[in-house]
């Protein structure tokens, strides 16, 4: 992590740092913010949290544009990384134009656990054959591991609250923030951001290459009462 990455969390972002932490189950739906919006950075994370803690996905503003898609503007996410402010958009505030590319949407499927802890052992190099909670907990061990970071017990429970959130299993963890100076915390999140990226990304290219992804289904009355406030997508 830059330190410049740090300073701009710190001073934009300090009062979500205090939010995500004030409870577990706070905690829990930030980490599961991070599963289902894993491309997203850290500060359009927190913000897409601020926003609706149960958000299944968000792009930025130019990036709806790109794949076809108009929006409420009354729902503009702003995001402040560095000199630049961006904007974004949950799913939910998007309007498809006619010729929208279909946003797939994938969930973990119990039938395939099995596969799944045989996709994730081999991405990371872990032991083959085992349940895929089990592959999890080695995985944030040997992350927890392998890592520099210093609250290694908050950090390794983290990642299995977002892969198991992710895969649709049950877990509960008494999280422990006490004593853990900011600036730690801060290299935590951003690692485990990066952890993130790499095994869910895995998770969702099994899904597309097995065709096993849903299209999201827009509100066609929703759409409709958007119309007067969208900004057209050209």
């Amino acid at each position: 992590m830059e330190n410049k990455e740090y300073l701009e969390a710190v001073s934009k972002n300090n009062q979500a740092l205090i939010d995500i932490t004030a409870s577990k189950d706070n905690w829990f739906g930030f980490l599961r913010i991070m599963g289902n919006n894993f491309g997203l950075p850290l500060e359009a994370q927190l913000a897409v949290w601020k926003q609706d803690q149960s958000a299944i996905a968000a792009m930025s503003e130019a990036d709806w544009i790109k794949y076809g898609y108009g929006f409420n503007s009354e729902k503009e996410i702003l995001v402040v990384s560095g000199s630049n402010t961006v904007s974004y958009y949950l799913i939910d505030d998007v309007i498809p134009s006619e010729t929208a590319r279909n946003i797939p949407i994938w969930s973990v499927d119990k039938k395939d656990y099995s596969v799944l802890s045989s996709v994730i052992a081999s991405r990371i190099h872990l032991n083959q054959n085992k349940s895929l909670p089990e592959t999890i907990h080695e995985l944030a061990l040997k992350a927890s591991y392998e890592s520099e970071i210093k609250c290694k017990a908050l950090y390794s429970d983290s990642i299995k609250g977002i892969v198991l959130q992710r895969c649709g299993i049950e877990f509960d963890c008494n999280f422990n923030f006490s004593g853990i100076p900011l600036s730690d915390f801060m290299s935590m999140l951003y690692q485990l951001n990066k952890v993130n990226r790499v095994i869910i990304r895995t998770l969702q290219t099994y899904y597309k290459e097995n065709n096993k992804c849903v299209i999201y289904t827009f509100d066609n009355e929703k759409t409709n009462s958007y119309n007067q406030s969208i900004n057209t997508v050209k």
